[in-house]
């Protein structure tokens, strides 16, 4: 879930000469992680590895390095998987035929009838650039919008909803329920495919997708999935086939996980696929069902609290206070009006756990997007922006001169962090005529190193095939930021709570 620290800059470059070397280079903004000539500071995966330096104290890396290694075993399915029998009710689809309106049964289907099905499908294109393409060497397929079809098919009668609900959301999230809208009908006849994508964000409310596979005799048109460095395949052809009476394959995946649909040897695979969107239990029809924490899962949130108290508890990590940033497993979409705050109660998976893990221990916490500045492999990265919103324009930030004079628009409604345990003041100088480091605070920073993408690069650079395009929301990686109080101030706290502990 999240391998990497980023620590202490190195020593390496006087004021002017910082100065110098901006001014000369393009702004992007990247992932902390850094390897300087001098006073080398490397990326760590298990461990964390710094070099001595004589100005600053390092016992606490075995603190950084427990709570990296319990952060990554902090590891969830993003998807879940499963089948529901139809009956005679549920197996009918009413469509659109190229002459007249046509029903088909997927108790019992033919090939003639599928095909009649294929040829009232419009090809099916994607998302790319913000705009939609069709393009049959990235996407072969066909495509039933929602108004050309209907079905009785209802995946929240059928108790696929709650599943979804038990299994994505193991802590956590009890006031919130899912909602499911059927999206689209999907053709997939022999040859065809779609290679790995993300699904397009349709709304800060909306986290992932169901795609409820149709019982028909096909081969191939597996769904491979790719999230933090895992990769999985649901066989959903040999699903269906293995069952002795009509069932329909499912599977629920968060958005933001990359996946793609395998070559379709023979036959034709038909999908539903639904929008899920976080419900208020107001809003639904029946009692909101209450999911705890699976027993697997405990042991790993109370590792993560452990690695977490072990943190609070080392004098020498940020003794005069500051931030504990770690980013989140997942992505969350976010438009020009989303304030991140409010995405706390639509947090998912682990994520949700690691929020649980910050409660128990009263860490204050907050939701934040975090800006690197990266001026090239031999430059050391001054400070770090937390904002509560994306910025606007971004590819309008080419250069240093730009970002520093929009960030000092945005002072009042930033906090401005450099990484612990130092700032060196030469280093830092450069930048005290725009007034944004005055207020600087401490900050350790957690990435997951086996997600290789960057977060929030500036100018921005997303992940680019959804389903189809959209302008308005964007995947951003999200930080989950907690305040650490000085030393003296959290070791009472510390000291309680671990009597608490031993009386209960």
């Amino acid at each position: 879930m999240f391998l990497a620290a980023v620590l202490p800059r190195s020593h390496l470059l006087k004021g002017s000469a910082l100065r110098g070397a901006c001014a000369r280079r393009s702004l992007l903004f990247t992932t902390p992680i850094i390897s300087k000539q001098a006073g080398t500071v490397k990326s760590f995966s298990a461990t964390a590895t710094v070099a001595s330096h004589d100005d600053y104290d390092t016992t606490w890396q075995a603190s950084v390095n427990d709570l990296a290694k319990a952060l990554k075993n902090l590891q969830g399915l993003p998807y879940c998987t499963g089948t529901v029998p139809l009956n005679s009710e549920s197996s009918k689809l009413f469509y659109e035929g190229q002459i007249s309106a046509q029903v088909i049964d997927f108790m019992n289907t033919t090939d003639e009838e599928l095909s009649r099905l294929s040829l009232a499908c419009q090809p099916a294109s994607f998302g790319r650039n913000q705009e939609d393409v069709y393009d049959e060497s990235y996407r072969k397929a066909g495509k039933l919008d929602v108004n050309h079809f209907a079905t009785a098919f209802n995946p929240s009668e059928s108790g696929i909803i709650d599943m979804a609900h038990e299994l994505l959301f193991p802590s956590g999230n009890e006031e919130r329920s899912i909602k499911a809208q059927l999206y689209k009908l999907n053709v997939y006849g022999p040859g065809s495919f779609f290679k790995s994508h993300v699904d397009t964000p349709r709304g800060d409310d909306m986290f992932g997708s169901l795609v409820v596979v149709l019982p028909t005799k096909h081969e191939g048109g597996s769904l491979v999935f790719r999230h933090k460095g895992q990769e999985s395949v649901f066989d959903t052809a040999s699903t269906i086939s293995s069952k002795s009476t009509p069932h329909a394959a499912f599977v629920a995946f968060f958005s933001d996980v990359e996946h793609e649909v395998l070559d379709v040897k023979s036959g034709y695979r038909v999908t539903l696929t639904y929008n899920l969107y976080f419900a208020k239990p107001s809003s639904l029809s029946k009692p909101l069902l209450k999911f705890g924490v699976a027993p697997a899962k405990g042991d790993l949130l109370l590792g993560v609290k452990s690695a977490l108290t072990k943190f609070l508890a080392t004098p020498s990590l940020l003794p005069a206070g500051g931030l504990l940033a770690i980013r989140l497993s997942h992505k969350y979409p976010v438009s020009q009006s989303t304030n991140i705050a409010d995405m706390e109660t639509r947090l998912k998976g682990t994520d949700v756990m690691l929020k649980e893990a910050c409660d128990k221990l009263s860490l204050e916490t907050s939701l934040k997007l975090i800006y690197f500045p990266d001026f090239g492999k031999d430059y050391v990265e001054p400070v770090s922006f937390l904002l509560d919103s994306p910025l606007e324009d971004q590819e309008q930030y080419s250069a240093l001169d730009d970002i520093r004079d929009s960030f000092i628009d945005l002072k009042d409604k930033c906090t401005v962090a450099y990484s612990f345990p130092d700032m060196y003041p030469e280093i830092y100088s450069s930048f005290t005529e725009s007034k944004l480091v005055e207020d600087a605070v401490p900050m350790v920073t957690l990435n997951g190193a086996e997600d290789k993408s960057n977060p929030n690069r500036f100018p921005a650079r997303y992940i680019a095939y959804g389903n189809e395009s959209c302008l308005e929301y964007m995947y951003y990686d999200v930080y989950l930021v907690a305040k650490v109080k000085p030393f003296k101030e959290r070791k009472p706290t510390l000291v309680a709570q671990k009597v608490q502990a031993q009386e209960a």
